[in-house]
C-alpha cells in the first residue's frame, strides 16, 4: 500500500501543475490518472472550440484545473454523483466532465473524462462512476483511499 504522494512518486498517477499568476498560489492538490493524461494528449488537445464558445475544451480544462489548484471557489462546478456514499465527483465545464474522488481535503485525484454531449447523450453517468470505482480498487492505495465528505468540507 502507498500514499497518494508515493504513488506520484513511483511514477502511477501525475501531479497537475498550472502555470499560475504572480497573484496566485497552490492551496490544493490534483492528481491525474495515466489514463486521463493519455486521454487529455490525445483526444482533448484535438477537439476545436464549439460555436458560441470562447475557449476550446482544452483550455476550459486547464482553466478549471488552475482553479482549483489556485484555490478559487468553486460554484457549481463540482457534483456528488448519485449513489453519493460511492464518494464519485464529477468536474464539469462546458463541454467536458471530469470524474474522480477526493483523497482527502484538497486532494483530489482525476481519473477518467469525457464530452458532456457523450456523457448526457449515452447516459454515461453510471459507466463512469463503475470506472472510477474501479480505478480506485486497483491503485495500491492506503486506507482511507476516499473521504464520504461533503463539498464544503473537501474544498
Amino acid at each position: 500500500m502507498a500514499t497518494i504522494e508515493e504513488l506520484y512518486t513511483l511514477g502511477k498517477i501525475e501531479k497537475y501543475v498550472p502555470d499560475l499568476g504572480p497573484d496566485q498560489h497552490i492551496e490544493r492538490v490534483l492528481y491525474l490518472s495515466l489514463e486521463l493524461v493519455e486521454w487529455i494528449n490525445t483526444t482533448l488537445s484535438g477537439m476545436p472550440r464549439r460555436a458560441g464558445r470562447d475557449l476550446t475544451p482544452l483550455e476550459q480544462v486547464d482553466n478549471i484545473f488552475s482553479n482549483y489548484i489556485s484555490g478559487k471557489k468553486m460554484v457549481g462546478e463540482y457534483q456528488k454523483l448519485m449513489p453519493q456514499k460511492y464518494a464519485v465527483w464529477e468536474l464539469k465545464t462546458a463541454d467536458i466532465r471530469i470524474f474522480g474522488w477526493f483523497v482527502r481535503q484538497r486532494v483530489f485525484i482525476a481519473t477518467h473524462a469525457d464530452t458532456a454531449t457523450n456523457i448526457k447523450g449515452q447516459k454515461l453517468y453510471r459507466k463512469y462512476i463503475k470506472k472510477v470505482r474501479d480505478y480506485r480498487k486497483r491503485i495500491n492505495l492506503t486506507n482511507p483511499k476516499y473521504t464520504t465528505k461533503g463539498l464544503g468540507d473537501v474544498l
